[in-house]
C-alpha cells in the first residue's frame, strides 16, 4: 500500500477514474463479488447518505438499535426523516424488538455488526430471521465495517443477503483493518437496481487517485489482513486480562466475547467517572469505548485505568464548566488539575 501511495503520488495532475473501477476490480477479485454492484466512496459515510437522499423523506422512518451506529441518526435527519430506536438486550441489538418498532412508514433497517460502539455480535441467523421477516420494501442495510476483525467461524457480514436479491446492502470501509482512515475511502455491495440509482447520484471522481491506488494494493494484501486481524485478537486478551487483574467484578463489567476492536468496561472504579464525549448515545454516558490502537496506547489506558482507582476523572470547557459536549477531559486530584491527554 505504501508503495502504490508512492507510485500514485507521481500523477496528481491526473483526474481520477470516474467509477473507481481499479478499486472495484481489487475487492472482486479478494472478496469474490460482481464488480458491477460494488460502488466506492469517499468513506462508507457518502454511500449511506446517498442511500437516504435516495430512498429516505420527511414522512419516512428508520429503525436503528438504541446502541448502534450514531451516524445511523445523522443519515435520517440529513433528510427530514425520522429515527425510531429499538432497545437493546444486554448491550445487543435485539431482533424482535427491531421488528416490533417496523411501521408502515418504516423505509429503510439499519445494522452495525459488528456494531460500533458496543462490539456485539449478531450471528448470521439472526440477520437472516430479520430480512425475512421485513417487508420486501424495506431496505435492510448491514454494515460491517468491522468484518475483517471477527474470528469466530460461520460469521457471515452480509454478502449471501445481497447476492440472495433481497433489499439488503452491505458497506464495508478501509479505514478499519487496512488502516487507511485518513484517505476515507468506503464501499457497498448492491442489489443492481439499487446500485444503479445510487451511482445516478453519485459524484463521478468521488475517490481520489491515491485512494484508488492505495485501497487497491490493501485488499490485495490478504497476508497483512491476516496479519493485523491476529495481532488485534490478541491484544483484545491482552486487554481482557489486564482489566481483569486491575479490579474486582464489581469493579469491571467485560464481556470476553467482544469480536470487533472494541471493548467497553464500567466506569464505577471507586467515585471516578469516564465520559464518553458523544451524550446522543442515551445510557452510553457513563461508559468508555475504546478502540485498541498501538500497543503503547493500550498500555496507557491500561495504566490510566489502574490509576483511575485513585483518581477521580472530571470533565471541564476551556471555560471551566462542567458537562460541555465538546469538552477535555482532566484529571482532579487533591484540588489540583492538570490536562489528562
Amino acid at each position: 500500500a505504501k508503495a502504490a501511495l508512492r507510485a500514485a503520488a507521481e500523477n496528481l495532475n491526473r483526474y481520477p477514474e470516474a467509477d473507481a473501477a481499479t478499486l472495484r476490480q481489487a475487492i472482486a477479485a479478494a472478496e469474490g463479488l460482481d464488480a458491477d454492484r460494488i460502488i466506492c466512496g469517499s468513506g462508507s459515510m457518502e454511500l449511506l447518505a446517498l442511500l437516504a437522499q435516495a430512498y429516505l423523506g420527511p414522512e419516512d422512518e428508520i429503525v436503528i438499535s438504541q446502541y448502534g451506529y450514531v451516524f445511523f441518526r445523522t443519515l435520517a435527519e440529513l433528510v427530514g426523516a425520522r429515527f425510531v430506536l429499538a432497545p437493546e438486550r444486554a448491550f445487543k441489538t435485539d431482533i424482535d424488538a427491531m421488528l416490533a418498532r417496523v411501521t408502515p412508514r418504516t423505509r429503510m433497517v439499519l445494522v452495525a455488526n459488528p456494531n460500533n460502539p458496543t462490539g456485539s455480535l449478531l450471528p448470521r441467523a439472526e440477520i437472516e430471521r430479520l430480512r425475512a421477516a421485513l417487508r420486501g420494501d424495506i431496505i435492510l442495510v448491514i454494515d460491517a465495517a468491522y468484518a475483517e476483525y471477527v474470528t469466530e467461524p460461520g460469521f457471515e457480514p452480509g454478502v449471501a443477503l445481497v447476492d440472495a436479491g433481497a433489499n439488503t446492502v452491505m458497506m464495508r470501509t478501509f479505514s478499519k483493518i487496512h488502516g487507511l482512515a485518513g484517505l476515507r475511502v468506503g464501499w457497498g455491495y448492491f442489489p443492481a437496481p439499487i446500485a444503479g440509482i445510487v451511482n445516478r447520484m453519485r459524484n463521478p471522481n468521488n475517490v481520489t487517485a491515491i485512494g484508488i491506488a492505495v485501497a487497491a494494493a490493501a485488499i490485495a494484501d490478504r497476508s497483512h489482513i491476516a496479519t493485523i486481524r491476529a495481532a488485534n485478537a490478541g491484544l483484545r486478551a491482552r486487554f481482557i486480562d489486564d482489566l481483569r487483574r486491575i479490579g474486582t467484578a464489581e469493579d469491571v463489567v467485560l464481556n470476553g466475547r467482544r469480536r470487533s476492536n472494541f471493548h467497553r468496561c464500567c466506569t464505577h472504579l471507586g467515585r471516578q467517572r469516564f465520559l464518553l464525549t458523544d451524550d446522543r448515545i442515551e445510557r452510553l454516558r457513563n461508559w468508555l469505548s475504546l478502540g485498541f490502537l498501538e500497543r503503547d496506547r493500550l498500555q496507557f489506558w491500561t495504566q490510566r485505568l489502574d490509576v483511575a482507582r485513585h483518581l477521580h476523572f472530571h470533565r471541564v470547557d476551556a471555560g471551566g464548566n462542567d458537562g460541555d459536549a465538546d469538552a477535555a477531559f482532566h484529571v482532579v486530584e487533591n484540588g489540583r488539575t492538570e490536562n489528562d491527554p
